[in-house]
């Protein structure tokens, strides 16, 4: 399972864990922190709102991201991001094999499980998440059926928030699952069945206790941040004020179920739900259904959020299919299929018991952590192996500026009259440190700018007023965009540079201190 996440995305799609130019800006934010070891509490990314305080939320995932590129550019970081998912997809699989899962459907869910949370593989903060919630999940499941101690969940819950709450304000979820946790055990203690046990009573309410004193503790933990109470301020204006930017971008919409591969996936999981639901002999509990329930909502409320569907609901969905009435010697359905199936049911069984034996000599995971190792030493040594490249880890110059980068950096072109597509910035700021107009901090601009963003590049109405009140010289979009396109028809304007991606075109009396480079 980790050798094929591994290489799908290292050979099969090299670049897609860098396919949004975010990873930049992150990128920029974190060099900011080591280079002046302080934390950036007012804009350095654009020169239009440079000196605006900005909250750095994610400044240690910055960090974490930006020592990996120093120590081995680019493909050190992508080499640790595909690591770690393909780690976090191997302990999801090792998870539902756990809840008693039969290996094949464990792979079959895993895999496609895999491919649903692809929709947002990328070398971003919210990773941090991604195991985030896993973690929570997978702890608190384990702690309430009394395979997990209360010193050990302590620890486990108190460290991962500390890394998550300076990492990613995804945080919030883990506070959610143990809030869960916590009511679904209140509830079970005041509606236990009168003929229970005076023994179970006791352990109700010391679990109860207990998960009070994690969600207290972590929510403690959450404001040991460089930004304490703020950080929760940040996060409601987020929410609340930057609600109608949110509701136009692309990963915060709902999915959209006509034929697309992950919506279709998460009909698959819905559908294998249900059915297992109508079969099975297992108990599903009152915190897993919530927690079902509420990771089911997500999914549909964002596409962003189906990938954490995968990772709180696939151990659920394993236990549920872990005994079925398929498996019940009662049951009619076993009793047709043994009587024309018994050779193959005897050699399915055997053949789960053999690779259930033949996992457990594996349980170190040795081979991935070889390969890991391997490939980070390949990283630092310039991504080659006996001078052969092996890795090229790059923003995909199909889709994100590359030659006309340099072309501008060649001209001297002034940052302060230049005007790009917002998920570019980030690329532009990491790759030649110039200020940009806009970025796709969606929180930080603010609707009217994005407003006036949206008409300018999509050329309604008034885009040329914008044009002037900027005093924009030079533009760099992708290609066939409609500014793009109405500028060539402009007698002021000419293209400059093209390269695969993108379109550099400028004011023909623009500023400019050297002829480009032959491309």
């Amino acid at each position: 399972m980790y050798l094929v996440v591994l290489y799908l995305l290292l050979f099969m799609k090299p670049n897609m864990l860098l396919d949004d130019g975010s990873t930049g800006w992150h990128l920029v934010s974190g060099n900011y922190i080591l280079q002046h070891h302080n934390i950036p509490h007012a804009d350095i990314m654009s020169y239009t709102f440079s000196s605006k305080p900005w909250t750095a939320y994610e400044w240690l995932s910055d960090v974490s991201m930006a020592i990996l590129v120093k120590l081995g550019g680019l493909n050190l970081l992508y080499v640790v991001t595909a690591s770690a998912i393909a780690f976090l997809i191997l302990f999801l699989y090792v998870r539902c094999r756990q809840n008693r899962c039969n290996f094949l459907f464990a792979t079959f869910i895993t895999i496609i499980g895999a491919l649903l949370s692809a929709i947002h593989w990328l070398a971003r903060p919210h990773l941090f998440t991604f195991f985030g919630v896993f973690i929570f999940a997978t702890q608190l499941d384990k702690f309430y059926r009394g395979s997990l101690s209360k010193n050990k969940l302590v620890l486990y819950l108190t460290i991962y928030m500390l890394i998550w709450a300076n990492s990613h304000p995804g945080f919030l979820l883990g506070l959610a699952i143990i809030t869960i946790y916590l009511l679904a055990s209140i509830v079970e203690f005041i509606f236990l069945k009168p003929d229970n046990s005076p023994e179970n009573k006791i352990s109700k309410k010391e679990q109860i206790s207990t998960l009070l004193y994690v969600l207290i503790l972590n929510i403690f933990t959450s404001f040991c941040t460089p930004y304490g109470f703020q950080l929760y301020s940040y996060i409601i204006d987020y929410l609340v004020k930057g609600n109608a930017i949110i509701s136009a971008t692309d990963e915060y919409l709902s999915p959209i179920f006509h034929g697309a591969l992950q919506p279709a996936i998460l009909e698959i999981f819905f559908a294998l739900t249900i059915l297992g639901l109508i079969i099975t002999r297992s108990k599903i509990t009152l915190p897993e259904l919530l927690i079902y329930l509420m990771f089911a909502y997500l999914s549909l409320s964002a596409q962003r959020n189906m990938a954490l569907y995968v990772f709180a609901n696939l151990p659920i969905i394993a236990r549920i299919y872990a005994s079925t009435k398929l498996d019940s010697p009662a049951g009619e359905i076993y009793l047709k299929l043994k009587q024309g199936w018994q050779f193959l049911i005897d050699k399915f069984k055997n053949l789960n018991e053999g690779f259930t034996e033949n996992e457990q000599h594996c349980s170190y995971h040795i081979l991935p952590i070889l390969t890991s190792m391997i490939l980070v030493f390949i990283a630092l040594n310039g991504g080659k192996v006996f001078g052969y490249p092996l890795l090229k880890a790059d923003f995909d110059p199909k889709n994100h500026p590359s030659a006309t980068l340099n072309i501008i950096k060649e001209l001297h072109l002034d940052p302060k009259h230049g005007f790009s597509m917002d998920n570019w910035g980030g690329i532009i700021r990491f790759k030649i440190g110039y200020p940009v107009f806009i970025d796709d901090r969606a929180d930080f601009y603010g609707q009217d700018f994005y407003i006036e963003y949206g008409k300018l590049i999509q050329t309604s109405p008034g885009w040329q007023n914008i044009l002037k009140k900027h005093q924009i010289e030079w533009i760099l979009l992708p290609k066939n965009n409609r500014l793009i396109e109405e500028l060539k028809m402009d007698s002021h304007w000419q293209v400059r540079a093209e390269d695969r991606g993108s379109v550099l075109i400028m004011q023909k009396n623009a500023n400019v201190d050297k002829e480009p480079v032959s491309k």
